[in-house]
């Protein structure tokens, strides 16, 4: 007697004696993550192989392929939604199919996420909470998917699901949704621009005259706009002032200031302004470079230099305390700084203290002229 029987792929022929399939797969729906077991019983004891969609399945961690007498079982321990497909158990001479559907869990939120407000720069935290353990979940912003970066941390504790943004800018905000299956709820995110504050103000400003004075300030942020006054007067980089901007420190430099430099200065940075006053004291000069003894020769030029710690400023010379003026033979000149005094075709009687004045400082030196006949033993 022959008997035919509906394969996979064609038909065999199976004689009577040859092992066929008494209980067949049948068709099964499961939800995710279920475990499922697909159970046939062949006429006697023989090998098979089983296939998904014509392809050869073997045992793995999720996959076990079980034998109990004529008993065949595959079990899938958490079925996915990509082990969907058709099953088929082949011993040879006879083969049954069956098709395994899977079905999302109906998994629901526990605890929504909440918006979340802040100021941009600021770190923002979602959480949610579902029903069950191990689902897949994904966070979007705006309808952008997110993914783990630098900048972003999703974290999966079981049932406890957690997005963090860090440095949250305010052009990312909007809405932030959570699906894990059909898991669902959303809220706003809300960056605030941060505020500006003057986190130190400026304060008044002492300087010597022809010192160079300094104004800072510190903001919380770089504003939009901002701006340095003098009175009401704008005050813009030329050869007296300098601003100058480093990270959120607004500096105004006074170069050389002098007494028309003495007002009231203000920063203003968008609506806020902060103000100091700039106060000239007396020139703090000092001798950078003092006069020494000279020593010459009677008809040879004796020259003294002094070198001060501000230029533009006027020396007057003595020849013991006697004020020297500009002649033949006294020659003055300055250049910057420096000071020179110089007396041409010195003689014996030129021997003296000679003494410079700037201000309220002044230095003194020998300048002693050698005789031309004196004949050392």
């Amino acid at each position: 007697m022959l008997l035919h029987v509906p394969l996979c792929d064609s038909a065999l022929a199976v004689t009577e004696g040859d092992a066929v399939f008494i209980t067949k797969l049948s068709d099964f729906t499961a939800v995710e993550k279920d475990e499922v077991s697909l159970q046939c019983e062949l006429s006697k004891d023989v090998p098979v192989v089983w296939y998904r969609d014509q392809v050869e399945l073997t045992q793995s961690k999720s996959l076990a392929l079980k034998s109990e007498g004529t008993k065949r079982f595959m079990v899938l321990k958490k079925v996915e939604m990509s082990d969907q497909g058709e099953y088929c158990c082949d011993c040879g001479t006879d083969k049954t199919k069956a098709k395994l559907s899977v079905e999302g869990r109906d998994v629901k939120v526990v605890r929504p996420i909440y918006g979340v407000e802040l100021c941009d720069g600021e770190t923002a935290r979602f959480e949610a909470e579902v029903s069950a353990e191990d689902v897949q979940a994904q966070w979007k912003l705006n309808g952008n998917l997110l993914s783990a970066s630098s900048d972003v941390d999703i974290i999966e504790e079981g049932s406890k699901h957690t997005l963090i943004l860090y440095n949250c800018r305010v052009s990312m905000a909007g809405e932030v949704s959570f699906s894990a299956a059909s898991a669902k709820c959303a809220a706003n995110l809300k960056v605030k621009e941060l505020p500006m504050n003057f986190l130190t103000s400026l304060s008044d400003v002492q300087v010597y005259e022809k010192d160079e004075a300094r104004f800072e300030v510190e903001v919380s942020r770089v504003p939009k706009t901002f701006r340095w006054l003098k009175g009401s007067a704008e005050v813009t980089n030329d050869d007296k002032f300098e601003a100058v901007q480093e990270g959120n420190l607004f500096v105004l430099r006074v170069k050389s200031a002098a007494y028309e430099d003495e007002a009231k200065y203000m920063f203003e940075a968008e609506d806020k302004r902060t103000t100091g006053k700039l106060v000239i004291q007396g020139i703090r000069l000092e001798f950078v470079k003092p006069i020494k003894d000279v020593t010459v020769k009677e008809r040879e030029t004796a020259e003294f230099s002094v070198e001060l710690s501000h230029d533009k400023i006027s020396v007057v010379w003595y020849k013991n305390d006697v004020r020297l003026h500009p002649s033949k033979v006294v020659h003055m000149s300055d250049q910057g700084r420096v000071h020179t005094l110089a007396i041409k075709e010195a003689t014996i009687d030129d021997t003296s203290m000679i003494r410079v004045e700037a201000m309220d400082k002044s230095l003194t030196a020998m300048l002693t002229v050698i005789d031309l006949f004196v004949v050392h033993d």
